[in-house]
């Protein structure tokens, strides 16, 4: 098995696994370039794999980061 450090890659079968840190990183990228929501900021807490999203209205979003398979 071959290992990087966003993806374990299986050969023959090409079975991929995304990481929840990977997942997390490119999550936060698009959601801080994005400019249809009109986000001011972003919170994160990486321990508990929390965003918290302030949008340009005072409005809250938070948002929970977990694999589940």
């Amino acid at each position: 098995m071959l290992k990087d450090t966003s993806y374990d890659i299986l050969l023959g079968k090409k079975k991929i696994h995304m990481r929840l840190n990977f997942f997390k990183d490119n999550l936060f990228e698009l959601l801080n370039e994005s400019n249809s929501l009109k986000i001011v900021d972003i919170e994160t807490n990486d321990l508990c794999n929390l965003f918290i999203i302030e949008t340009i209205d005072g409005s809250l979003f938070e948002i929970e980061c977990r694999k589940i398979k």
